[in-house]
């Protein structure tokens, strides 16, 4: 899919938030419904294929495998379930048996994508090395602007990589703050292991896969902005004795 340059990692980051959210659907629904809800999540995920993000193919695929595993042994409508992922493999055996040379192409784009380096991100790593080791205990600061490329206005110079941009640009300061923010946030995700945080921990933590070869965690809106949600919303889980998606 061409969806033009500079967006297809932002349009797989949002793809790899909403498929498990809409995964879950499936647990609380009729079983009919919830074929269509676990069938659309598989999509959304194949659709991510399809864009060649290499950072959103990566935290897709651990994202959903997991979310399958998990799902077939603790989740709900399991038939309904088993009915989508073959569903999935006929539609996939099809296509292959039909349109060869598209598969072919597919196959090679990804393929060339995940073998064409690093798209400039290992001098960005670099960089960001360099300045933590020049700046150790505050890094170059967030104000920071490098020469690999032009900065827009509304933007920071972004890294790239989540553990990159917080030792290039806050140093040990920085890897303490996030360090603290980090261990938080997963006491929330996993003090209460119920399926509606199982799920969306399984969704934040492919965002953060993503992010760690992308700019997600430096980009407050929308990405940030709906991991603060998803993080709400598990706090509130936390302290109820039905699931948050059976009170509203």
């Amino acid at each position: 899919l061409d969806v033009g340059w500079g967006n297809r990692n932002g349009i797989a980051m949002t793809l790899v938030l909403c498929s498990p959210i809409i995964f879950y659907l499936g647990f609380s629904s009729h079983k009919v419904l919830a074929y269509f809800y676990y069938l659309f999540s598989y999509i959304l995920y194949l659709v991510t294929l399809f864009i060649f993000s290499r950072a959103g193919i990566l935290a897709g695929t651990i994202a959903m495998f997991v979310l399958t595993i998990y799902s077939l042994a603790k989740g709900c409508n399991k038939s309904s379930l088993v009915y989508a992922i073959a569903s999935i493999a006929i539609l996939v055996a099809i296509i292959m048996l039909t349109e060869k040379d598209f598969v072919l192409k597919v196959i090679e784009k990804i393929e060339e994508y995940f073998s064409s380096g690093s798209s400039g991100r290992n001098y960005l790593y670099k960089e960001a090395l360099a300045l933590f080791l020049k700046y150790p205990l505050f890094g170059a600061g967030l104000g920071y602007i490098g020469n690999m490329f032009d900065v827009p206005p509304f933007c920071i110079y972004w890294f790239h990589s989540t553990p990159f941009q917080i030792i290039g640009c806050m140093g040990i300061v920085g890897i303490i703050a996030y360090s603290i923010f980090y261990i938080a946030r997963g006491v929330i995700m996993f003090s209460n292991l119920k399926q509606f945080n199982i799920v969306l921990s399984i969704a934040i933590i492919g965002f953060e896969i993503h992010s760690m070869f992308d700019t997600g965690t430096f980009t407050p809106f929308p990405y940030m902005f709906i991991i603060i949600f998803l993080t709400a919303f598990l706090e509130y889980n936390n302290k109820q004795e039905e699931t948050f998606i059976d009170l509203v």
